[in-house]
């Protein structure tokens, strides 16, 4: 079983004013798939983007709109399907 290693790169982003509060932004990357993807925002998408890959696409566009519709649970499954697993390290 192929794995894809996606790094939890998410950060604190504080804003340029006291008049905004800042929030989590979620990033994740891996550099076993296209660049073209861009960070990943949830495991979801990790997930969308090693699917994606192991299927051949290089780009998000290209990939088709009915996977990325799919619950987490059923995008698991699509994985294991293809015999891939996805980790996601913090």
């Amino acid at each position: 079983m192929k794995t894809y290693t996606f790094y939890d790169d998410s950060w604190y982003d504080q804003p340029p004013c006291d008049c905004c509060q800042g929030g989590w932004m979620w990033s994740y990357n891996s550099d076993q798939v296209s660049g073209n993807f861009g960070s990943a925002s949830s495991e979801e998408d990790c997930h969308l983007q090693a699917i994606a890959t192991e299927m051949g696409y290089e780009y998000c566009e290209d990939f088709p709109d009915t996977y990325r519709l799919m619950e987490y649970s059923d995008l698991k499954k699509v994985a294991d399907l293809l015999g891939i697993k996805v980790e996601v390290v913090s």
